[in-house]
């Protein structure tokens, strides 16, 4: 077979299945890695030979890097062109409420503890997201084939627009301080 084999981790649900099942439908190659295979059987069956999942905790490195390589050595390769840091905004998955419910507010690290909250807050809020996981899927199977892809990419308007006015606002305070950031250069030119 002469199709690309892409690695999608956290394929069992929400984007990541979304994406194993769009590269799949364009005649590519998928090593998925997921804590559970179980959701990822029907594709299994639908596409045999292309599909090989991993199941395994990607936290844990010497379970993680045995299992990935006999993954890649059962397709005889894994393609890496190039990368897109992508985020996405606020998708239609059961991410929210799955991941609030694997782990207390008392187990969740301090430091982390407004976001635990957050989820949990929104888990019940899936309507109100307007991301749809399979057309990102459809976005990243485009990136892929495109020459020159951009190094960062918002999937959503909701994460469009929060990433701008993040941006926005680290331009009026650098625009702010210039002269100040700009007094610390020397004197005397070289």
């Amino acid at each position: 077979m002469g199709s690309r084999v892409w690695l999608v981790t956290g394929a069992s649900g929400g984007l990541g299945q979304a994406l194993v099942s769009e590269v799949l439908s364009s005649g590519e190659r998928v090593i998925a890695v997921t804590r559970e295979d179980k959701p990822l059987q029907p594709l299994t069956a639908a596409f045999p030979g292309r599909l090989r999942t991993v199941s395994v905790d990607i936290t844990d490195a010497g379970t993680l890097h045995p299992v990935l390589d006999d993954a890649i050595i059962g397709f005889g390769r894994l393609d890496v062109d190039r990368t897109t840091i992508v985020e996405p905004g606020a998708a239609r998955t059961g991410f929210r409420a799955n991941w609030a419910s694997r782990l207390s507010s008392s187990a969740a690290l301090p430091d982390y503890l407004p976001v635990h909250e957050a989820l949990a807050r929104s888990a019940g809020a899936v309507g109100r997201r307007v991301g749809d996981p399979a057309r990102m899927a459809e976005v990243l199977v485009v990136l892929a084939d495109m020459p020159s892809p951009p190094l960062r990419l918002p999937l959503g308007s909701d994460a469009l627009a929060g990433i701008e006015n993040a941006r926005s606002g680290q331009l009026e305070e650098l625009r702010r301080f210039a002269t100040l950031s700009a007094s610390t250069d020397h004197t005397k030119a070289i």
